[in-house]
């Protein structure tokens, strides 16, 4: 294995793309599929990754976990490539360990408090009252920690189970045979221990020293543990940041994956969009292998039936509305009017409740509705507020990230800046320093914020001038 070069396992929907960009990078990618190397022409190789790159659970983006500066790395050279990549790197590392009391228990988990947050915990589980080592098992879409204890290695991890195994990816008896015997020969008392793929193929002498090593580092957590009464962090776990790819995000991603393998316009999105339109994309795909010159005509049939199903004529539609720090507000709204696939969607929503109509400032009474005006791809939509007799009360642009319809849903990233007109023809940019703390604490690039003011500085001065004209 070639010494500081950083090794990246890429799974998921993004892999092509994700391991092309990070070749041109000078990384080396391990532990690639057999279809994957073919398309990239690379040597097979199962050494240990120091960086690991897979799919979040909705598809939006992807999780990068491993050690701290090849990682910082990694990411910077999906930012150069891919512009408007969103980050967020949550409160907690993967597999940190921490003292944890346990709160609460409810449905057959609990909450514990670990120090500096409280975090839902998988059994098993201490009484309630009780202090015990907590794992955080997961970090998408939120931490949540398991009472099974384990610390990884390069070639294994190390458990509490006192059980024995062997990871799927090795495939050949003999070896799998070689490793259970060996780790018969050398599991740590009350401990077991889980062979990962790297140790297939390596030097048992080695996956022995670190055997050693990490049940030397495991004996340490349980005895300092034993003198912990507080919730406190026990071991710090792997560094870890999830990304999400918008619209343009994706696109972006689509040119690279065809530069080494045919692809249609949109590959990225259907892939999003569930396993059902993904195989759609599949067969669409091989289709454009063996005839290219219908790239266009594919890429456009595909779009047509695939947004024509998505959102039809009085049907409720869900609008995921999603903040930079990864936290989703959910709208619902009936259908009005949709003309797609280029055509805008026209959303009603009728309002029972008293209140405020947001940045607007103007009273909202039951019977009031609601008409947003969405266009796919667009980097932000209109809603304008009726009373009961309809009389405007005002309008609310909303400036996000390019409008992905999927099936039975709408989703975008909230950009904060926003843009609201009266009445009386008053119009005004809003929220712009909640735009600029989104680009403070990381979430969102320079380039992207930049895009998001002069998105609603396009749209003020269109209000103005025509407001202008209309007198």
């Amino acid at each position: 294995m070639k010494e500081n070069v950083i090794q990246v396992r890429v799974r998921g929907i993004y892999s092509t793309a994700l391991c092309k960009l990070f070749l041109d990078h000078g990384f080396t990618i391990t532990q690639a599929s057999s279809v994957l190397a073919e398309r990239l022409n690379i040597e097979k190789t199962m050494y240990p990754p120091n960086v690991e790159v897979y799919d979040t659970k909705n598809r939006q983006g992807v999780v990068v976990v491993g050690e701290r500066e090849p990682l910082e790395k990694t990411l910077n050279a999906i930012r150069e490539e891919v512009e408007d990549v969103v980050t967020r790197r949550p409160s907690v590392n993967l597999n940190a360990i921490y003292m944890g009391r346990i709160i609460r228990k409810f449905n057959g988990k609990a909450i514990a408090d670990i120090g500096h947050m409280r975090i839902i915990v998988t059994p098993p589980f201490a009484d309630e009252g009780k202090v015990q080592l907590l794992r955080i098992s997961e970090v998408d879409p939120k931490p949540i920690a398991s009472g099974k204890i384990s610390i990884a290695g390069k070639y294994v991890v190390l458990t509490t189970n006192n059980q024995i195994g062997v990871s799927n990816k090795i495939k050949s008896k003999d070896v799998r045979k070689i490793l259970y015997h060996f780790g018969e020969k050398m599991k740590p008392v009350n401990m077991g221990i889980i062979f990962r793929t790297a140790a297939g193929s390596v030097d048992l002498a080695l996956v022995s020293e670190e055997i050693e090593k990490i049940s030397k580092e495991m004996e340490e957590v349980i005895n300092i543990s034993a003198s912990l009464e507080e919730p406190t962090l026990v071991r710090e776990g792997e560094a870890v940041v999830v990304t999400e790819f918008p619209a343009s995000a994706k696109r972006a991603l689509d040119d690279v994956r065809k530069s080494v393998v045919p692809t249609v316009k949109g590959h990225h999105f259907y892939k999003a969009s569930g396993d059902n339109i993904a195989c759609l994309v599949d067969f669409a795909e091989e289709i454009l292998s063996r005839h290219p010159e219908l790239h266009g005509e594919i890429s456009s049939t595909l779009e047509r039936k695939v947004l024509e199903k998505n959102i039809r004529n009085g049907n409720e539609v869900k609008i995921e509305h999603v903040k930079p720090n990864g936290k989703i507000i959910y709208l619902y709204g009936r259908v009005a009017q949709a003309k797609l696939p280029q055509g805008e969607i026209v959303i009603r929503r009728t309002f029972r409740g008293k209140g405020y109509y947001d940045g607007l400032n103007v009273p909202k009474d039951p019977g009031d509705h609601g008409v947003t005006i969405i266009m796919p791809e667009e980097w932000f939509f209109k809603t304008e507020y009726y009373s009961k007799d309809g009389t405007f009360k005002g309008a609310f642009y909303n400036i996000n990230t390019p409008i992905e319809v999927y099936p039975h849903k709408i989703r975008y990233i909230d950009l904060e800046i926003d843009v609201v007109e009266w009445p009386d023809g008053t119009v005004r940019v809003i929220d712009q320093s909640t735009l600029e703390e989104a680009y403070i604490k990381g979430y969102i690039p320079r380039k992207l914020k930049e895009k998001a003011e002069k998105v609603a500085e396009r749209i003020m001065n269109e209000i103005v001038n025509r407001r202008r004209m209309e007198k």
